[in-house]
């Protein structure tokens, strides 16, 4: 059966190499990631950013201190204010303000980068943790929308952002994994802009590894254009010791309905159907077990109903997709090994197409936590998640791997 029309405009990331190499790291420590948590039913109500105040407005982040019986606290749900320069921006909107595109601003204690274009297309990044919280992108209908789901939900000790577009990378070994961790200091290297046809920002940072002697340093550059957001790595080696990593980029896209979704140019790809354990184990093959890949949306029990569907083949523990278009549903995990470099998720219920290009990962997981989460919001997104989790990188003193993602709006 010939692939839909969508696939035919799926074009390959740009590349970013000589924009990367003129970067340079100055973070000592920190954490890469933290996109994903796992969400008890304790909590209320998930809350937007764009929901909360500045935290020197509110106090403790609009919370209110009332505790259910189990200990969660409940979020209550708070207007939102336009966010106000603070002392730290005032060098960066100097550095690289001038050109225009680009923001920086301070909410409920996030320090964000703000990108947009003249047209109306932007992008919101968090210094913290380099998650994308927001890209909204013009429409067939003339329109801007929200393409990302992104929420803020009480951690251990204080409020996480979860969703948008989340980096992790992580070494393994047998039996164990290792998140390098770069959190709070990701610098902002440069900006480059033309407001009328796109934003490119550059940030960097470094993270020692679980052996003595290694150390990586990483460059996350983002572009916004009219029609696209690319987020490209590019992790090079420093150290004195060889290491292997893997990497991923998981985006939590808002939609209309999860059963309305679905998924493109996976036709032929093996999959397996099995959701990962929450706890990181051993790394092991996939056509025997899934166990050991990490899921920072802890909250799946599964896709059991997957091996029964009729529009798959059981071979072994591996599932061939024979259908072009793969329905998504609630509870829906799926790891496809070696998928193609372009897949698209089609909304029917918001009458549109994302296309994702990928540059460099070598599996993609589409997944929904299904009702049994909790979650309040369930049926409001999906999750694709282009990684390297199954085949290590393997890197050399001096060495470096690239991946690259491509969000694409095809109506542009």
């Amino acid at each position: 059966m010939a692939r839909l029309g969508a696939l035919s405009q799926c074009t390959q990331a740009p590349n970013t190499s000589s924009f990367c190499s003129s970067a340079q790291g100055d973070c000592r420590s920190g954490r890469i990631g933290s996109c994903c948590r796992r969400i008890g039913s304790s909590c209320g109500r998930w809350l937007s950013v764009d929901e909360l105040k500045l935290e020197q407005k509110l106090g403790d982040c609009g919370r209110e201190e009332r505790r259910s019986k189990s200990g969660g606290v409940h979020c209550s749900r708070v207007a939102a204010e336009a966010a106000e320069v603070v002392p730290w921006s005032e060098d960066l909107e100097e550095r690289f303000g001038k050109s225009g595109g680009v923001k920086f601003v301070e909410v409920a204690g996030y320090r964000i980068v703000e990108m947009r274009l003249k047209e109306g297309s932007s992008a919101r990044v968090l210094l913290q943790s380099a998650l994308v919280s927001s890209y909204k992108s013009r429409m067939w209908h003339g329109g801007l929308e929200e393409l990302l789901y992104t929420a803020v939900v009480p951690g251990e000790d204080e409020l996480t952002t979860v969703g948008g577009v989340g980096l992790r990378v992580w070494e393994g070994e047998a039996g164990s994994e290792l998140d390098f961790a770069p959190t709070e200091c990701w610098d902002v290297e440069d900006v480059r802009s033309d407001p009328a046809q796109f934003v490119q920002v550059a940030l960097s940072t470094t993270s020692k590894g679980r052996s003595a002697g290694a150390m990586l340093e990483f460059k996350y550059v983002l572009t916004l254009t009219k029609a696209s957001l690319s987020c490209a790595l590019v992790t090079t080696n420093v150290g004195d010791s060889a290491v292997s990593i893997h990497g991923s980029l998981e985006t939590t896209v808002a939609v209309n309905f999860v059963d309305g979704v679905y998924a493109l140019g996976l036709e032929g790809c093996k999959y397996l159907p099995t959701a990962p354990k929450p706890s990181p184990g051993a790394l092991e093959k996939a056509t025997k077990t899934e166990n050991g890949l990490f899921s920072r949306l802890g909250w799946f029990s599964g896709g059991e109903g997957d091996t029964k569907r009729n529009d798959s083949t059981r071979t072994g523990n591996e599932m061939f997709v024979e259908e072009e278009m793969v329905r998504m549903k609630g509870g829906f995990v799926r790891l496809y090994p070696d998928a193609s470099d372009c897949v698209s998720l089609l909304d029917r219920g918001k009458r549109r197409t994302i296309n994702f290009n990928n540059t460099g990962f070598g599996d993609i997981r589409l997944s929904n936590p299904g009702e049994e989460s909790g979650l309040e919001d369930w049926e409001s997104f999906v999750c694709i998640e282009l990684a390297r989790s199954i085949q290590p990188v393997d890197l050399q003193p001096g060495q470096e791997w690239r991946a690259a993602q491509q969000l694409v709006n095809p109506s542009k």
